[in-house]
């Protein structure tokens, strides 16, 4: 059945002698005809030599329809699944609750169950593991740290491009040829870092798959700078409160130092006031006991009369 599968199909007329049973029915004849990734389909008769060569043709017609209809309905439920993963990334509250997100839904919801994140480091400029699904941490036990020119995720980090690996052994650019993952895709996360998920034996990913992962990644970085910008923005708003408040403390202290400068200012104007009304007292006084026949001695009094008048009237300006 694997030849029928990788040659594109085969007309048995006795496959039980080679193992294709279906139930308890007796089977004298048989078409299988592959479906892709998806598997084969296999039609079976009673009869020997029940097939033709046109059942054959009308089978592996067939086949390519239903190959049509579960890679579409693939990749529906891919995306239908990518989406409520990303419903949920993008209410997560920081980076490292988003990788959790994607390392607890990955497994299940697109039969991911080998995927790593990783996170460019800019003060090491190296790609540092930020988390990896349970069984890929069972499989790989130790996710590296990869710096520059190290591995196939470097060259993605760099150039932004997705690499299909269908058999890491062979690639001598992989970081560990002696891997036990097999093939993987590694995908670009944006500035942020790169995206894996790998499969134990080579070639065992399909181009809806790989784009299913690309949709993903992107999802993945547009929700990373979400909860950026939103934590950019709390900070903003906490610098905001915080100058708000600093600016309110201010004008307290303005308002009691105006109300303190004026108290002072009221006390001053009552003591100037005072002493000018004594001053000017002592001065009619004076010029009442003296002669006031001299002339230029009535001259200084009288300046004496307009500084004090100049000076209480300085002090009412003041007070208003």
């Amino acid at each position: 059945m694997w030849d029928a599968y990788e040659n594109g199909g085969q007309l048995f007329d006795n496959p039980s002698k080679l193992g294709i049973t279906v139930g308890e029915a007796p089977t004298e004849s048989a078409i299988v005809t592959p479906l892709g990734n998806h598997g084969v389909l296999l039609a079976t008769s009673s009869n020997s030599q029940g097939f033709d060569e046109t059942d054959f043709r009308y089978t592996q017609l067939l086949s390519q329809f239903v190959e049509t209809a579960l890679t579409r309905s693939t990749r529906e439920q891919g995306l239908a699944e990518i989406q409520s993963i990303t419903r949920e990334m993008v209410n997560a509250d920081s980076h490292d609750a988003i990788a959790e997100i994607l390392m607890t839904r990955l497994p299940e919801a697109l039969s991911f169950p080998l995927c790593s994140l990783w996170r460019h480091d800019t003060t090491t400029e190296t790609l540092e593991p930020v988390a990896t699904t349970e069984t890929a941490e069972q499989i790989i036990e130790t996710v590296p740290t990869i710096g520059p020119g190290e591995g196939i995720a470097w060259t993605v980090y760099t150039t932004g491009e997705t690499e299909v690996v269908t058999d890491v052994s062979t690639r001598p650019d992989s970081y560990n040829r002696n891997s036990p993952i097999g093939s993987e895709i590694i995908v670009s996360v944006g500035e942020y870092g790169v995206l894996a998920t790998g499969s134990t034996r080579p070639q065992s990913f399909t181009e809806t798959e790989q784009r299913l992962v690309e949709t993903l990644a992107k999802n993945v970085a547009t929700a990373i700078e979400l909860v950026t910008r939103r934590r950019e923005l709390r900070q903003r708003e906490r610098e905001l409160t915080a100058t708000k408040q600093s600016l309110e403390d201010s004008k307290q202290q303005i308002e009691q130092t105006n109300s303190n400068l004026e108290t002072l200012n009221r006390l001053l104007r009552h003591d100037v006031r005072n002493d000018i009304s004594v001053i000017a007292q002592t001065v009619h006084r004076l010029e009442q006991s003296m002669d006031n026949e001299d002339s230029t001695v009535d001259k200084h009094f009288d300046r004496l009369f307009s500084r004090t008048e100049h000076i209480r009237d300085l002090t009412t300006d003041l007070r208003n």
